[in-house]
């Protein structure tokens, strides 16, 4: 642990003064995305004083959540050919095959008390990256960066 941490100091305090305070590009134009995350789940955390009570507010989160991804699932299955829907049935039935056996690590009980909370977290970040990764599928041949 100790060399560990020693590296990443080290790594930390190499980095010229000038690269860190480099200004931040602006703002693209339009408005920002609107947050994946509910107003209703962070004013709960905010309220949670328990273990408990931040496992409620995932929990309710998630089931927000994978109303979404399923809705934006449905939504990219429209989209993709037909001859190319078993592929990515598969792909998701794949993913949320690795989804829960991830999460299911951070939520070992050999963590302690938070990790119910971690393992939460990991399923809610992990569930809306994917519903994000889907919203843009069949990716376009001339999509800037693909």
């Amino acid at each position: 642990m100790r060399t560990s941490l020693y590296a990443v100091l080290t790594a930390v305090l190499a980095v010229p003064a000038a690269a860190i305070a480099q200004p931040a590009p602006p703002p693209a134009a339009g408005p920002a995305p609107p947050s994946p995350r509910s107003p209703a789940f962070d004013s709960c955390l905010q309220r949670a004083q328990t273990t408990l009570a931040m496992n409620e507010c995932l929990s309710a989160e998630i089931a927000v959540q994978d109303r979404r991804l399923n809705q934006v699932y449905q939504q990219a299955m429209a989209r993709t050919p037909p001859q190319a829907q078993d592929a990515l049935r598969e792909a998701q039935r794949a993913w949320i095959a690795f989804r829960d056996a991830d999460c299911a690590a951070y939520a070992n009980p050999a963590f302690g008390s938070q990790a119910s909370v971690s393992g939460g977290f990991c399923r809610l970040e992990a569930t809306v990256g994917r519903a994000d990764q889907l919203a843009d599928f069949p990716p376009q041949p001339d999509a800037p960066g693909r």
